[in-house]
């Protein structure tokens, strides 16, 4: 058995995922009897060490280049925006942060494709990947188990609409950094299937949502991001009221405990 690298199913895979719970878990019971300012400053601080970690990258990833910097994955927009959505307090925002951060953190930790294969022990990347995605989702949790952030029912139907704008975000932020002479070919950057389906589960999921119409004869064979459409109206709401369901059921044993949104 391989001891070094994290496959699907192999013990560094769970100890990754128990370590995340763990993580959460602990920021919980560190903050949850903290002031307002100290739980806000507090997730705050680790939103900004997430950009941080995002930004330089390049500097410390061996092998990885300035298109690192860039955003072309929801999880790489959310660790950019997070901090100043947090900030700003905006509702709509807010929400697809919440529940999109949740959503696509946890899919990551799960199905954690860019760690897989990778020796734990000689390549940093592999931390910084679950540190970063670790945030990504551990964050909005904490944010409304201390009620910083209120959802409602009616937000949920808000979370399509969110996702489909930071998917445009990364097309421009693509479109950019072909044109500023980052990378020769935007297509090839595909994380967040603004191009086209990848040959994965999330395929099998979202291919049969793709209506005829929304399928073209180009190279990448879909209108981009709109052909994601059906699947992100059909999913994400799905997987919102799971959540919303989840906060519902959990917060009387902690939410009224702490402070309202300020």
């Amino acid at each position: 058995m391989n001891y070094k690298t994290v496959e699907f199913g192999n013990l560094l895979y769970f100890v990754f995922v128990v370590l995340g719970f763990g993580i959460l878990f602990a920021l919980f019971f560190l903050l949850r009897k903290k002031s307002y300012k100290t739980q806000f400053y507090s997730i705050l601080g680790i939103l900004f060490f997430n950009l941080v970690l995002h930004f330089t990258a390049a500097f410390y990833v061996p092998g990885a280049g300035l298109e690192r910097m860039f955003m072309d994955t929801l999880c790489g927009v959310t660790v950019v925006s997070a901090p100043f959505i947090y900030m700003t307090k905006n509702r709509f925002f807010m929400t697809g942060l919440t529940y999109m951060g949740i959503i696509s953190g946890l899919v990551v930790l799960f199905v954690p494709g860019e760690a897989i294969g990778k020796d734990v022990f000689q390549n940093i990347d592999v931390w910084r990947f679950y540190i970063q995605h670790y945030i990504v989702w551990i964050t909005p949790i904490l944010m409304m188990a201390f009620g910083h952030f209120r959802p409602h029912w009616k937000d949920i139907f808000i979370v399509p609409l969110y996702v489909f704008f930071m998917l445009c975000f990364v097309l421009c932020n693509l479109v950019f950094m072909q044109h500023t002479g980052f990378v020769a070919d935007m297509t090839t950057f595909n994380r967040a299937f603004i191009w086209r389906f990848n040959d994965d589960a999330f395929k099998v999921l979202f291919e049969w949502t793709v209506p005829n119409f929304l399928k073209t004869t180009s190279p990448t064979g879909y209108i981009p991001v709109v052909y994601l459409i059906p699947g992100i109206c059909l999913y994400f709401p799905i997987l919102s009221g799971i959540i919303y369901g989840c906060y519902k059921g959990l917060r009387r044993f902690f939410v009224h405990e702490h402070h309202s949104v300020r």
